[in-house]
């Protein structure tokens, strides 16, 4: 990836952030929300113990539901002259102990005019707690004309220290129908009076509260985070029945039962909201609306009504709730210091930007397989930090950068395709036939193309053959042994791949896999001899999978050097092969042979084992000289780290020494005691040392074996 590349990739990412910070993507924001309670909802359903906000709800619901048109003292008798049941509930729950007593409904009519002192004990109960501060009731504003509590009620009340607005607001926010905020504050034109969940709030805390501009509202040493319009974010809690509800026939008849120990229990410090909970009445749709649990699923405790779960039992999840639950949402967001706080609009082109760039460097530098995974494992960490935020108050823009990424990732692989990999769709098409992907995967990244010649590298190349092929290839039909070697073949390829070797050819049954090239690897004689110690655990792994007949195992030998060797393009004008040739790579084919006369499966060269270092276990077998050679070669073999026996290899170390030391009895008893136990190195080694005891070899022995066949 040049420069250019990198600056136009840039460019993209830049432009899909500022395209989605753009104000007509402000109804994405809010999408974002409503999907990050989804998201909370999920997780915290699957996993419980992620449900950060463990405190219970400070704010209970009086709830004019269904049961209370079908109980005694509600059912036969109109909705406007329910003042005295009101009256007689709201004395036993405030005797209970409850902190403040909010009306979520209107009562703009009395029958008061027709039924002279009908009113007088809700208006008894309106001037008691209205003087003490624990009661307000709310109002409405609908265009130009409020809706107001019945005159005599707003009298008896304390008039309009006690009557707040129960609006839910107006504002850009809510132009799809969706509750996100609250109203913090509303112009009253002479005054600016606080909104219902703030005053409830406040009185809960025994706190007054007032507005002044550009000063932040405080309650109970909490600063509330306010949007630019004056109002707070809702953080709803998705836990099923979060806020207990009461139903108002119970606890009327609770009430004229007298059960005193049942309102202290269930109502002492708490805020009390009475409000319509009903299918149709007063129901909007919130942030939580992806999120809602099916309601009545939790009841509490009855009083003197048993409970009745057909009432109740919703069978199927709506999208809306009761507007009493929007406020009592609000008032523990004030009281428990949770409520949402949100970014500004420069802030979500900086947190869209760094997505979009990871994808749009992904897209140019990665395969489809690992971009795609490169991508899903992105998102999903955005998604993750995204969540973990939302969880502690904070709004991250969700979905904004996930869709600049989208931007960006369809912008760049259009420029990807037409530009960037243009030149390597041409090497890759007229190359890809006869060279090995890295070596094209190579010349791309150097900027080159296939010419004749090489270039002389220390690398590390190994042979293998398999033992015995000749009786496999007699026991099997013509597609068979094809069948058998492609299975061989693809097995020990995926191994020399693994630890970064190429394989250069295949001959008949034989392997030569070269490490260091194309790519260069500082440790290829290690990756060598570690290939080759996996390939053959591999093959034991197979032994069965391969069904020879005849009870035939398939092993293989391995002969591995490290050296200078040419490496590079050869071959003529038309056809070329990137290939290794040198006399390293002849020694590594004499080693494969060697195996056979020390039973061995993988044998290494000095050169290789030294610069493997400690990180290979190995045992020294024997110093040769093969054919063709002059310079004798010591000769290990790389030993599997669960197959070591330390005493069997300190014994072998003992009397390699007495052979090269002439103490040819020592080493004959020795090696013999080894080949008894099966070692057929240490069988050779017994037939030499026996035959030296009575005809020593003469004076300036080097114990050097020289080997006449290759």
């Amino acid at each position: 990836m040049n420069s250019r590349h990198i600056i136009i990739t840039s460019a993209i990412a830049l432009v899909a952030s500022l395209i989605m910070a753009m104000p007509f993507t402000q109804r994405l924001e809010k999408t974002s929300l409503d999907t990050l309670f989804w998201l909370r909802y999920q997780v915290q359903q699957a996993l419980p113990s992620l449900q950060t906000n463990n405190k219970a709800s400070e704010v209970v619901i009086l709830a004019i539901d269904e049961e209370t048109y079908q109980q005694p003292g509600f059912d036969e008798v109109p909705r406007v002259m329910w003042t005295p049941q009101y009256a007689d509930v709201i004395t036993s729950i405030m005797e209970g102990g409850a902190s403040v007593f909010g009306f979520d409904i209107v009562l703009p009519t009395s029958v008061e005019s027709k039924f002279k002192g009908y009113d007088k004990p809700f208006l008894k109960t309106l001037y008691k707690y209205g003087r003490q501060g624990k009661l307000v009731l709310g109002k409405v504003q609908h265009f130009g004309k409020p809706v107001k509590p019945y005159p005599g009620h707003s009298f008896a009340v304390g008039n309009a220290k006690n009557i707040r607005l129960l609006n839910l607001g107006n504002n850009s926010s809510n132009d799809d129908g969706i509750i996100r905020d609250l109203p913090l504050w509303f112009d009253q034109g002479s005054r600016i009076d606080t909104s219902m969940a703030v005053e409830l709030a406040a009185r809960a805390r025994n706190e007054k509260v007032q507005y002044k501009k550009n000063q932040p509202l405080i309650i109970s040493g909490y600063t509330v985070p306010v949007t630019s319009d004056n109002t707070m974010l809702i953080n709803f809690n998705t836990q099923a029945n979060y806020i207990p509800s009461y139903s108002l026939a119970d606890i009327y008849a609770c009430s004229k039962k007298g059960d005193s120990d049942y309102f202290k229990r269930h109502f002492k410090d708490k805020i009390v909201l009475l409000g319509a909970v009903l299918g149709l009445e007063d129901r909007k749709k919130a942030a939580s609306h992806l999120a809602n649990s099916r309601e009545g699923l939790i009841v509490p405790e009855r009083c003197a009504i048993p409970y009745d779960k057909n009432t109740y039992a919703s069978k199927a999840r709506r999208d809306d709730i009761s507007g009493v639950y929007i406020h009592a949402h609000a008032i523990n967001n004030l009281l428990q210091g949770n409520a949402l706080k949100e970014i500004s609009t420069l802030s979500y082109t900086l947190l869209s930007l760094p997505l979009a760039l990871a994808i749009a460097f992904f897209t140019l530098l990665l395969t489809p397989i690992r971009l795609s995974i490169a991508i899903s494992i992105s998102v999903l960490l955005w998604v993750v930090l995204v969540l973990i935020n939302f969880n502690n108050g904070l709004v991250l823009p969700l979905l904004n950068p996930i869709i600049a990424a989208v931007i960006t990732l369809s912008a760049t692989l259009g420029f990807r395709f037409i530009v960037a990999d243009n030149d390597k769709r041409i090497l890759k098409r007229v190359f890809g036939l006869y060279l090995e992907p890295a070596v094209i995967d190579q010349m791309i990244k150097a900027g080159d193309t296939p010419k004749l010649g090489g270039e002389e590298r220390e690398l590390t190349v190994w042979f293998s053959d398999i033992a015995g092929f000749t009786s496999i290839s007699e026991s099997l039909k013509p597609h068979e042994l094809v069948e058998f070697l492609n299975q061989y073949f693809d097995a020990m390829t995926s191994i020399v791949k693994q630890y970064g070797g190429f394989v250069d050819k295949y001959v008949g049954d034989a392997i030569i896999a070269v490490f260091g090239a194309p790519q260069h690897d500082p440790d290829h004689a290690l990756h060598a001899v570690q290939s080759a110690l996996a390939c053959d655990k591999r093959l034991k792994e197979l032994e069965d999978s391969f069904n020879l007949p005849g009870n035939l195992k398939v092993s293989a030998r391995i002969g591995i050097n490290t050296g200078m060797m040419l490496v590079g393009n050869i071959g003529s004008s038309n056809r070329l092969n990137y290939t290794i040739m040198g006399d390293a790579v002849n020694l590594a084919a004499r080693l494969e042979g060697v195996n056979k006369m020390y039973g061995t499966s993988i044998m290494a060269s000095d050169t290789t084992i030294k610069q493997c270092g400690d990180k290979i276990k190995v045992r020294e077998l024997d110093i040769v000289r093969v054919k063709g050679k002059e310079t004798p070669t010591t000769i290990y073999e790389p030993l599997h780290p669960e197959a070591i026996d330390n005493k069997i290899l300190d014994r072998f170390n003992e009397a390699l020494k007495g052979y090269r030391n002439r103490d040819f009895k020592l080493a004959y008893t020795l090696f013999t005691q080894l080949a008894e136990q099966g070692d057929l190195a240490s069988e050779k080694f017994s037939q030499r040392a026996n035959i030296y005891i009575d005809n020593p070899p003469p004076a300036g022995w080097d114990s050097v074996n020289t080997l006449d066949s290759k």
